[in-house]
C-alpha cells in the first residue's frame, strides 16, 4: 500500500513553501465540473467546441483569469488563458482538447453524456480522453492565482478544438496561425498514466510520462485484376493479389525486430519487469494493423462475381528511430513483383525528436508524484498513438504526456470504448499532483 506524503514534506522537498489550496474541496469541485463538462457533447466530427469553450471561459473568468477565443472555422473554437510570471522564457503550456470521439449510446451501460457516477466510477465520453484533465488544468491555473503563488514563468492554458481529427483546426492551427499566443519551452499534454498493471509485470506503481510518440503512416494497398464469373477461376484475381501482398507485409513486420531504442532501454532499467501486453509490445517495435478490406461487386457483394479491384487500408506505427524513407523503400521493393498491385501512402506524420527528460520540469513531475506515492517509479516512455504534442515538438518544445490519476489497464482501455470511465476517488490525488508539478516548475528560477 502506497501512502501519501504530507504536504509539509513536499514543501520541504521543494526547498521553499508553495501555498496550496484545500485539495479535498478542490477535488470535489473537479468532479462536479467534470460532470458538467462531459454533459456538453463536443463530438468530433464535427468538433463544434463553441459551447465547451464558453464553459471554460466562464469558469476561468469568474476567477479573474482573462481568456481569448480563436475560431479556426465556424463553430470550432480554441481557448487560451495565461498567468504571467516574473521572468521571460521557460513558459509552460498546459494543453488539452475539448473534442471527443462519437459514442454509440445503445452499447453503453449508461448514457455516455449523462456523466453518471456508478460503482465508484464517473462514466462518460471524455472521462479519460480528456475532459477531466482539462478540468485539472483549469483548476490548477485558478488555484495558482487564488493562492497568489509567485510565478517565475508564464503558465498558459490551451483548450483546443479538434485533436481527434488531427488538430488541423485545433492545436496545429494555433501553432501555425497564433504561435505567439502559446509560445512555450515546455508543455504538459495527454499520453501519460499512473498504473500498477499496464507497464509493470510485478504490480509496481509506475507513472509513465510520454516524451515521444510513434510515427504514423496510413496507406492503401490496391490490387487490380480480371473480373468474371466465379465458376471459372482466373490467374489474375485481384483478391489473390491483395492477399499475397498482405501476407508479405505481415511476415515482414513479424520478422523485423525493429531499431534499437534508447528510450525503451532506459524505461526497462527503471521498471522492475515490463508487463507483456498489447501496449508494451506496441511501444517496442514497428507495427502494422490491417484496418479494412474492400472488395466484391454489388451491395451486398455477389458471391459468384470475381471483382476487378480489391483494396486494404493499413496503419503502420513506426518507432521514432525508424528511417521512414528507407522503410517505405523496403515495402515497395517487397511488393514490386506482384503484378497489378499498388502501394499508396495516404497520410504520414513528420518525424519528431524525443523530448529531453533531464529537465527541471521532469524533476518537478518526479517530486510531485513522490509527494503522493513514495515508492512509485516515474519513467519516460513513448506512446503508440498520436497526440497534439507532435506539432509542439516540431517547434522545439519539450512536451510531456502526463496523467496524474492511478488507473488500471482496463480503465485505460476504456478510452474511446463503450464504457469510458474515471475512478471518483482519484480526483483529489490526481489534482494535487498536477498542481504541485506546475507550481514547483513555475516558481523555480
Amino acid at each position: 500500500m502506497f501512502k501519501a506524503w504530507p504536504a509539509f514534506f513536499f514543501l520541504a522537498l521543494c526547498g521553499s513553501a508553495i501555498a496550496e489550496p484545500d485539495f479535498k474541496t478542490l477535488g470535489q469541485k473537479a468532479l462536479s465540473l467534470s460532470q458538467e463538462y462531459i454533459r456538453i457533447p463536443s463530438v468530433n466530427p464535427p468538433a463544434q467546441t463553441a459551447q465547451t469553450a464558453a464553459f471554460m471561459k466562464k469558469l476561468l473568468e469568474s476567477e479573474g483569469i482573462e481568456c481569448k477565443l480563436f475560431e479556426s472555422s465556424p463553430g470550432q473554437v480554441n481557448l487560451v488563458a495565461r498567468l504571467r510570471g516574473k521572468n521571460p522564457g521557460k513558459q509552460l503550456l498546459m494543453l488539452n482538447h475539448m473534442d471527443v470521439v462519437p459514442a454509440d449510446a445503445s452499447r453503453w451501460p449508461v448514457d455516455p453524456f449523462a456523466a453518471q457516477i456508478k460503482d465508484g466510477m464517473l462514466y462518460g465520453r471524455g472521462a479519460i480522453d480528456m475532459k477531466t484533465t482539462g478540468i485539472f488544468q483549469a483548476l490548477t491555473l485558478i488555484a495558482l492565482k487564488k493562492e497568489k503563488v509567485a510565478l517565475q514563468h508564464d503558465v498558459i492554458l490551451l483548450c483546443s478544438a479538434d485533436e481527434e481529427s488531427g488538430g488541423d483546426q485545433g492545436a496545429q492551427w494555433m501553432i501555425a496561425q497564433h504561435w505567439p499566443e502559446i509560445e512555450c519551452e515546455y508543455a504538459l499534454d495527454e499520453g501519460g498514466f499512473g498504473t500498477r498493471d499496464l507497464l509493470s509485470g510485478k504490480g509496481e506503481l509506475v507513472f509513465g510520462v510520454s516524451v515521444a510518440e510513434k510515427k504514423i503512416v496510413w496507406a492503401k494497398l490496391i490490387a487490380e485484376g480480371t473480373s468474371g464469373h466465379a465458376s471459372q477461376p482466373v490467374p489474375d484475381n485481384a483478391n489473390d493479389r491483395l492477399r499475397e501482398g498482405l501476407n508479405r507485409l505481415s511476415q515482414m513486420m513479424q520478422k523485423d525486430s525493429g531499431v534499437k531504442s534508447r528510450l525503451i532501454e532506459d524505461f526497462q532499467k527503471r521498471v522492475n519487469g515490463m508487463a507483456d501486453n498489447k501496449f508494451t509490445r506496441a511501444i517496442q517495435r514497428d507495427t502494422l494493423s490491417i484496418t479494412s478490406l474492400r472488395s466484391g461487386v454489388g451491395d451486398p457483394p455477389k458471391v459468384n462475381v470475381i471483382p476487378s479491384k480489391a483494396e486494404a487500408t493499413l496503419d503502420f506505427r513506426l518507432m521514432p528511430e525508424t528511417d521512414l524513407p528507407a522503410f517505405l523503400k523496403r515495402v515497395q521493393a517487397l511488393l514490386a513483383d506482384i503484378p497489378g498491385l499498388k502501394f499508396e501512402v495516404t497520410h504520414s506524420t513528420d518525424p519528431t525528436p524525443v523530448s529531453d527528460y533531464r529537465t527541471g520540469l521532469f524533476a518537478s513531475i518526479e517530486k510531485a508524484v513522490h509527494s503522493e506515492y513514495q515508492q512509485a517509479v516515474v519513467t519516460p516512455y513513448l506512446v503508440p498513438f498520436g497526440t497534439d504534442s507532435n506539432g509542439l515538438r516540431q517547434k522545439g518544445v519539450r512536451a510531456y504526456g502526463l496523467g496524474t490519476a492511478v488507473v488500471d489497464a482496463s480503465i485505460i482501455a476504456s478510452m474511446h470504448s463503450d464504457a469510458e470511465r474515471m475512478p471518483v476517488d482519484q480526483f483529489e490525488p490526481a489534482l494535487r499532483i498536477y498542481y504541485r508539478v506546475v507550481a514547483d516548475y513555475a516558481t523555480a528560477p
